[in-house]
């Protein structure tokens, strides 16, 4: 046990826990762009422009889901419930994929899957960032007025 865990008994008192409603939230909001998307890739050929489209879309999702989740936070920890819910988001993305390509008997290409998780998650964090600047710009200032000031 490290010096630091002996002396403070409870390291996250002083934080909230996260919010699993933001969480989900994001991350339902994730899948319902990602997945249509990720089997439109699969029925699609690699060289097509739609495939590029299908790519970016999904991406987006895990973005946006990404910002719905540090938009739906109450506390000040909008980039770490947008990250958690891209961590789930994707984990939930890859299992299905996973799954479909078991069912359908074709190969899986681990490399595909690791680049899958690390630009997914990467999209929901910048989604987390842009959604809590919105929501910090959209809240009530310290003079009850909403919005950038004039």
């Amino acid at each position: 046990m490290s010096e630091a865990a002996r002396l403070d008994p409870q390291p996250a008192a002083g934080r909230p826990p996260l919010d699993r409603r933001a969480v989900l939230r994001g991350a339902g909001a994730s899948l319902l762009v990602a997945v249509p998307a990720g089997f439109g890739l699969r029925a699609v050929d690699a060289g097509s422009s739609l495939w590029s489209l299908l790519f970016v879309i999904s991406l987006g999702g895990f973005g946006w889901g990404g910002a719905v989740a540090a938009k739906a936070d109450t506390s000040e920890r909008g980039l770490t419930h947008g990250t958690v819910a891209g961590i789930v988001s994707v984990a939930g993305y890859l299992t299905i994929g996973v799954v479909s390509h078991v069912v359908s008997a074709t190969s899986i290409k681990v490399i595909s899957l690791a680049f899958t998780a690390l630009l997914g998650v990467s999209c929901a964090m910048v989604g987390a960032e842009l959604g809590e600047r919105r929501r910090r710009r959209l809240a009530p200032g310290d003079d009850g007025a909403t919005g950038p000031s004039v």
